[in-house]
Parts: structure tokens; C-alpha cells; sequence
């Protein structure tokens, strides 16, 4: 069967998240949204949705099709460069804070549901040169952070989207 592709708003108390749905229509991606409440213990008002797969275009589309003939009932991020569409699942989604850091280079930060997921998003960025070796080390920093370095973290680790990301003044946002 093949999936379809939903934009979700969340409206609830706090700042309402956006975020992707893949199911095989409106009425279950609208039961995730209630599953993964219900399992986090969190509350929300009501869910706007709206199905986007047939309206994408050109380099919105990477890794779409794809996704959407095998991808399991879940959420998605959108393209990520290089890669496309990723679907990630899980019981309760939860997806995690990333540090890749290279030897002698600046530290990455990468929000990803495992730390594959985010050696490929990080990997895909990278311009190598012949012969190019990279040494690099990936370590969970979800928990690291204490609260007053946590600005827009919970919110962008609750949905996503799988991307880079880095931290400033007014707290943790999308690179891209």
C-alpha cells in the first residue's frame, strides 16, 4: 500500500509544533499524533492536517516515492541535502542531539533518531577531496545541556526535522 505524505500542526498551550506524517491516510495519521501523545503523557487541543505529497515539487520530492512505498506509519523529516525524505519510527518517536567531532575541526551538531542516521547527515554534507580521510567521533549530548542552554532544543528534538543544528543566543536552531 502505498503511503501518503501529511503536514501536521499541533495546536496545544505551548508554541504549536509542526511535523511530517507518513500513513496511508488522513484518519491515521491523525491516530499517530494521538498514539504518541498518549504515550508521552502530553496534552494537545487539536491537529491540522493537510496532505502535501501531491503537491511537492522538483527537489522537494528527493527521496519521496521511495519513502512512500516502503516507509512504515511514522513521522518524516523533509529533504535533508544530499539525501532526501527520511522516515523515522519508533514506539514512543523521540529523536536525540548528536556531536560529531572531527579531529581539528569545529564540533556539528546534528539532530538525528540514531547516530547512523546522523553519520549520514553529516557525511552528506561534506565536500572530500581524493584520498580525503575524516576521523571523526559521534556522542548523545541530548542530556548534556543544562536548561539555560536548552532554548528551542525540546521542541526541535519532539519532531524534528532531522537536520543540523547550532546553538546561539536565542537557542538551538536549523542550519539550511
Amino acid at each position: 500500500m502505498k503511503m501518503q505524505l501529511f503536514e501536521v500542526r499541533i495546536v496545544r498551550e505551548d508554541e504549536p509544533p509542526f511535523t511530517y506524517v507518513v500513513a496511508p491516510s488522513e484518519a491515521r495519521a491523525v491516530e499517530l499524533i494521538r498514539e504518541h501523545h498518549q504515550r508521552i503523557g502530553r496534552d494537545y487541543d487539536s491537529v491540522e492536517i493537510c496532505r502535501i505529497d501531491d503537491t511537492l515539487v522538483g527537489d522537494e520530492r528527493t527521496g519521496l516515492d521511495d519513502m512512500l512505498d516502503s516507509a512504515p506509519v511514522g513521522f518524516a523529516s523533509p529533504p535533508a541535502p544530499g539525501i532526501g525524505w527520511l522516515a523515522h519510527t519508533a514506539t514512543v518517536h523521540r529523536l536525540r542531539l548528536y556531536r560529531i567531532e572531527e579531529q581539528n575541526r569545529a564540533e556539528i551538531f546534528i539532530i538525528a533518531p540514531n547516530p547512523d542516521i546522523a553519520a549520514s547527515v553529516w557525511a552528506s554534507a561534506l565536500e572530500l577531496i581524493d584520498d580525503d580521510i575524516r576521523l571523526y567521533r559521534i556522542f548523545d549530548e541530548t542530556e548534556q545541556h543544562a536548561e539555560d542552554h536548552r532554548g528551542g532544543l525540546d521542541a526541535l528534538l519532539e519532531f524534528g526535522p532531522i537536520s543540523r543544528i547550532h546553538y546561539s543566543e536565542g537557542g538551538w536552531k536549523l542550519i539550511g
